[in-house]
């Protein structure tokens, strides 16, 4: 167990220094493989490109949120926009600054701009972001496991009971998309 801790330790000064990368040329990887890096991270982004109309899932219509989106993975199989995966993608370099922009708006344009209550009885909280927003008709999701707008949250998708605290009327012991209180 000490080597192992040993050896990540070791490593991570040059994998991260700061929060930055730390890569040197020549010191982590050749030249030859940093350029197949480059070239299967353009390619996989490439393929992960949703265009304005595109229907990537029988299930589902269209992009109809107006600009490219980025889904992940690549593969025809999610018919929505998901959040993390999408500032996940900046770093890469390979992301236009248009289709940031598009991708940006779409999300604040989706932020819950009250809290209320889904009708499986889940708690959103105003100012929540969502998990992921539907590319056909643009409703957000802010429950993880579901495509569904109307039944998002719910016990299947694991919400707890909420109570709200007789003292301060804020729910606590609950699930909530991003936090509980």
């Amino acid at each position: 167990m000490k080597l192992v801790l040993l050896l990540i330790l070791s490593i991570l000064p040059a994998i991260t220094v700061n929060g930055q990368s730390a890569y040197q040329p020549g010191s982590l990887l050749s030249s030859e493989d940093l350029i197949y890096l480059k070239e299967l991270t353009r390619d996989v982004l490439d393929s992960s490109r949703i265009y304005p109309g595109q229907k990537i899932s029988p299930d589902s219509g269209g992009n109809s949120t107006g600009g490219i989106l980025i889904r992940p993975g690549g593969r025809k199989t999610y018919p929505s926009f998901w959040i993390r995966d999408y500032s996940m993608s900046l770093e890469c370099g390979f992301v236009k600054v248009e289709e940031q922009k598009h991708m940006l708006l779409l999300t604040a344009s989706t932020q819950c701009d009250r809290t209320w209550i889904t009708r499986t009885g889940s708690l959103v909280p105003s100012g929540s972001i969502a998990d992921h927003i539907r590319i056909d008709d643009g409703l957000p999701v802010y429950f993880p496991g579901t495509l569904n707008y109307e039944t998002q949250g719910g016990k299947k998708w694991g919400m707890l009971e909420y109570k709200i605290s007789t003292e301060s009327g804020i729910p606590h012991d609950c699930f909530m998309p991003f936090y509980c209180i």
